[in-house]
Order: C-alpha cells, then structure tokens, then sequence
C-alpha cells in the first residue's frame, strides 16, 4: 500500500489502492469520514500504526477456567423416554 515507503499513505492514495487491489470503488465524498476513522491526528495522511490499530480486532484470552467444557450440542442429546401413555 505505502509504494514510496513513506511510512503512510495518503487518503486519496488509500482509496486507489482499494479500487486496484480490491475492484472496490470509494466514492469521493465517503473519503472524509474514512480519513476520521484512520487519521487520528487528522495530519491527512494514515499511518501505518493507525491503519493496524483501526481494522484489528481485539481478542481477549480466556482463563482455563473460563473456557467452555465440551458439550455436546443440544441436537445430539438424548431425550427422555416418552411415557406409554402419550403415545
């Protein structure tokens, strides 16, 4: 994305690099709020950190006793025998 190792690319420069690697097209009047989404600094250009730190998304480690026990789905349990009588 950032051809010139510049250690940023440009909103405009971001938008082309959509379109050519993606086949997504960015309508010029959307840029401005994606540049508020990655441009934190609002120094019109995203930056490397910002771009990773906006699209990652944050996973938090369960402890052991947290993690869930197998089970099995509720599908596969056995149900109970039906009584003569409903039958």
């Amino acid at each position: 994305m950032d051809r010139h190792n510049a250690g940023y690319v440009t909103i405009n420069g971001f938008g082309n690099w959509v379109r050519e690697n993606c086949g997504f097209h960015i309508a010029d009047e959307d840029l401005p709020a994606l540049e508020l989404c990655f441009d934190d600094v609002q120094d019109y250009r995203i930056g490397r950190e910002d771009f990773i730190q906006t699209i990652s998304v944050q996973f938090e480690e369960a402890d052991d006793e947290e993690a869930p026990k197998d089970k099995e789905p509720k599908d596969k349990k056995e149900k109970a025998p039906k009584d003569k009588k409903d039958a």
